[in-house]
């Protein structure tokens, strides 16, 4: 029922609306604000500029809960504050800029069109480090990619559903990557994503990491090295068209990993002061992020598979010095300007040196010393 002719700001704050539908059990806060404004004939943007809660970027209408926010949604949507506090709430610089594309779960969003009619985007996808269900353990994929980009549209979602068909191929594909007795994979390459993730997604939290695998680091800080290293990774430091450096260190990987990462040979122009830079955040396809993820595995994990054609694995500033090798110096200068906000103990004891990252002959002769 569609109730366009009731306008929400001429509600007063402390007025509930006269009808507001109930977040679904994990469902995103953007997801909720777009079925509360299709009552009024609303889109989400509209929905909360009408109620006096604009978002503050335009292109991203999506909303954010904050504890002031707990309070004023609850007394519109007639429900008690703990309900909504226990929505999923992520900081903006780890929440996804999903304007074009959006993460799913082919498993939730079968589930979904069965018990509830249609698919509705759960929360915790919308975590920048998040690349797998917490709910199945499925990995999430790019709706544009897997299953077109007429899907990422909610109303759409809502109006005419997803084929069964295209989700259970989704299905299906990922549990026969599973259990191929053929595959020459890494098998330990979907563990090592996921430990990264969890720990990204604790932290924020504000649960510290586990010192035995990321050394001697609280949350925050943490985050800070996984965003930086994370940035570093999908920026073109060259002077001309180039792709970056985890697309390239994939490229090596590939024959050893399963296919669960963008291969893309796609070149960027080169990294400006003027340009945003390509966070976590902005690369809203799982496929990308877990490029940027496996890198910064081989950097900041204390154990990382080796190749197959490597021989036995090496220690975490070993595989450093392997990965800088080769690198551009302005990225790699740009990274040792980032490192000088790190804690003093955590470079000391888990990163080479800054002349070891920026001095070729330091570089050689420690290689010689071990």
């Amino acid at each position: 029922m569609q109730l366009a002719y009731l306008e929400p700001r001429r509600l007063l704050p402390p007025r509930p609306l006269p009808f507001c539908p109930r977040p679904l059990p994990g469902e995103a806060v953007e997801s909720w604000i777009w079925r509360i404004g299709r009552e009024f004939g609303y889109s989400p943007a509209k929905f909360l500029r009408a109620i006096g809660r604009p978002g503050a970027d335009p292109k991203d209408p999506g909303h954010a809960l904050t504890k002031v926010d707990v309070s004023y949604f609850a007394t519109l949507a007639r429900l008690p504050p703990n309900e909504l506090a226990t929505m999923q709430t992520i900081p903006a610089p780890w929440r996804l800029r999903a304007v074009r594309d959006q993460p799913f779960c082919a498993q939730c969003w079968l589930e979904d069109q069965r018990l509830h009619g249609f698919a509705y985007v759960r929360g915790s996808w919308m975590h920048a480090g998040r690349i797998s269900c917490p709910r199945h353990g499925s990995w999430l994929y790019s709706v544009r990619d897997r299953l077109g980009s007429k899907h990422c549209d909610p109303a759409d979602r809502s109006a005419h559903g997803i084929p069964a068909k295209a989700l259970e191929a989704v299905i299906t594909g990922e549990a026969n990557l599973e259990s191929n007795p053929r595959c020459s994979w890494i098998p330990e390459a979907g563990a090592c994503l996921k430990s990264l993730e969890a720990a990204v997604v604790g932290a924020t939290a504000g649960r510290t990491p586990p010192e035995e695998e990321w050394g001697p680091i609280g949350a925050r800080e943490f985050l800070n090295v996984v965003h930086d290293v994370t940035n570093w990774s999908l920026q073109n430091f060259e002077q001309f068209r180039a792709p970056c450096p985890a697309n390239v260190h994939y490229a090596d990987w590939a024959p050893f990993l399963p296919p669960l990462f963008r291969f893309s040979c796609a070149t960027l122009p080169p990294r400006s002061e003027s340009q945003p830079e390509r966070s976590l955040r902005l690369r809203v396809d799982p496929d990308e992020r877990r490029n940027a993820l496996w890198m910064a595995h081989g950097l900041l994990a204390t154990a990382h598979p080796p190749m197959p054609s490597a021989g036995p694995g090496v220690d975490r500033q070993a595989r450093q010095r392997q990965i800088f090798r080769g690198q551009n110096p302005a990225s790699l200068s740009w990274l040792v300007a980032r490192m000088q906000r790190w804690p003093d103990a955590y470079r000391e004891a888990c990163w080479v040196s800054w002349e070891e990252m920026l001095l070729p002959w330091h570089s050689h002769r420690a290689g010689l010393v071990s």
